[in-house]
């Protein structure tokens, strides 16, 4: 599989990488009505590539221990600019701390934190290496 661009988080002013997926809401939820989609004439050539398999990257921050949807580039877009509380997720997420943007499953990091998000509420952070 080929190397994968990687979604930004933000918590307590830092910046990082997440190695694993965090999906959008499903089309049919409440929440789809804040995001629209984007004419592909209109994405930047890397979301057409192979190193950007979903056609979208996100930030998401983290504040006051909720996940929120922050930005969203590619084949959607955020509504407005307000972030959407992301009570959707329900998820460990693989948090990394590096400036590289693309990984692979296998890829290994200096430093990783696992991240547990239940409805959005995101658990106390655990360093793994």
């Amino acid at each position: 599989m080929t190397n994968q661009l990687m979604d930004v988080v933000v918590s307590g002013g830092n910046e990082y990488r997440i190695a694993s997926q965090i999906y959008l809401p499903k089309r049919r939820s409440k929440r789809w009505r804040h995001i629209t989609k984007v004419p592909p004439s209109e994405w930047q050539p890397l979301f057409g590539s192979t190193l950007c398999g979903r056609r979208y990257s996100a930030m998401w921050e983290i504040t006051d221990g909720k996940l929120f949807l922050k930005h969203l580039d590619g084949c959607y877009q955020l509504k407005s600019d307000e972030p959407l509380f992301a009570e959707w997720v329900t998820s460990q997420l693989r948090v990394v701390d590096t400036e590289g943007w693309f990984c692979s499953p296998d890829s290994t990091f200096e430093r990783e934190f696992l991240l547990s998000v239940v409805r959005g509420i995101v658990a106390p952070n655990v360093v793994v290496a």
